[in-house]
Formats: structure tokens, sequence, C-alpha cells
């Protein structure tokens, strides 16, 4: 279905994309994965952000209209959709937030607003599903790293806790590391050249080493550093 929908949207354009795949009502959660399928290729491959916002925000619809039609006749399909809808709210606000510094991705104010109001879908629906501790800390991290961007800071900083508190009852302490680094970047960015949050980010970018993921997580603070803290 997928690869059916990535022919059309190559030769005829979304338009065609989208409404060969809003017509697999036989298997709607096939279809809502495909949507993410595509949305991934505007991005990664194509670069092309409005591309994946318009192809993202059709599934996000398509998948909660199906899990709505679904809900009392197959209760697990109903909560299968609503999780695909918050997948793609989370990789729609992922990809609209500038912290990745991806090459050939330049964002407009109105497109990281959309991916501002996908994170807070997606902790909605994070919270509605019940998903537990990882998934939420996950969300909560995702809307500080917009606020962060839109130098929101209070709200930013508030959000980055929650999610390390939220991460450490995962028994994740890598991502609850990651999420107080992101917190100290906060204060780097609203400060200036504060040493004690300076100090303090060297301190847990060495001990987050020290875990599973820490160096994939710990140039992941760096680059945010850089783009939001000018360090």
């Amino acid at each position: 279905m997928e690869a059916r929908a990535l022919d059309l949207l190559e030769r005829e354009g979304p338009a065609a994309a989208i409404a060969f795949l809003e017509g697999q009502m036989d298997d709607p959660l096939a279809a809502a994965q495909a949507f993410s399928g595509l949305a991934r290729h505007a991005y990664n491959q194509r670069k092309d952000v409005d591309l994946m916002i318009r192809l993202a925000q059709a599934g996000i619809e398509f998948a909660l209209r199906a899990s709505l039609d679904a809900t009392e006749r197959d209760a697990d399909l109903a909560y299968d959709l609503s999780g695909a809808a918050k997948g793609l709210n989370y990789d729609l606000s992922a990809n609209t937030w500038p912290g990745w510094a991806d090459d050939g991705i330049a964002l407009t104010a109105e497109q990281m607003a959309l991916g501002c109001a996908a994170a807070h879908k997606n902790l909605e629906l994070a919270g509605i599903l019940d998903k537990g501790d990882l998934p939420l800390s996950r969300a909560r991290w995702l809307v500080g790293a917009h606020h962060l961007a839109a130098r929101e800071f209070e709200p930013a900083r508030a959000a980055f806790r929650a999610a390390a508190e939220q991460a450490r009852a995962a028994a994740t302490p890598g991502e609850a590391l990651l999420s107080e680094g992101y917190a100290q970047i906060t204060n780097l960015a609203e400060r200036g050249d504060d040493a004690e949050a300076g100090a303090g980010l060297q301190a847990l970018l060495a001990e987050l080493r020290r875990h599973e993921d820490g160096e994939f997580f710990a140039r992941q603070l760096e680059t945010a550093r850089r783009i939001f803290a000018g360090g």
C-alpha cells in the first residue's frame, strides 16, 4: 500500500496519494502507517517541509476519523489508530523543530508554530491513550523543545523538568539526563554566558556519556547548545 501511495505521490502529486490512502478503509491502520511513511519520505528524501506537513496532517485527520468510526465495533483498532495519529503528530512536531540542524531543511515561523501545536496534541494523546511514563516524558520534552525554540524560557524549563521526572519514573536515566541537559541549555539561552549553567552542562554531558545511547544524546545536546545558546 505504501509503495503504491509513494508511486502516486511521485507521478501525480500529493492529492492523488492522499485520495488513494483515504480510500483504504478496509485496512485503515495500514493506510495510517503509509501516511507516516510518505511524510518521512517528504522530509528525509525530498527535504520538503510543506509536503511533509500536508501528508502528516492528512494522515492525522484520517487516523482520528477512522478511530472514531471503529470505536464501537473494534476497540483495539480504534486505540491503534489513535496511536497512529499520536505518532504522526510527534513526527510532524519533531520535523518542524530547528534543533537538529538537518541538512537541506530551513523552517519558517509558521511551520514551527504548526509543530508546536502538534507537540501539544501529541502530549494530549499520550495522556488520553495512557501510554506510560516514557512516551509521556518524550512528549513533554518535545513541548519543551518548541518552547525553547520560541525563546519561551520558563515553560521550556518546566516541560524539561517534567520530562526528566517521568524518564526517571520509567527507569531511563539517560533520557532523564537528556531532558536535564535541555533545561541547562534553556538557562544558557536566556542568560547568555552563565558560568554555572555552562559548568553544569559539561558535568551532565560527562555523566550522560556513561549511559546507553549517551554519546548520541550528548551530540544532540551539543548541537542544540550551538543553535540556541551560541555555544
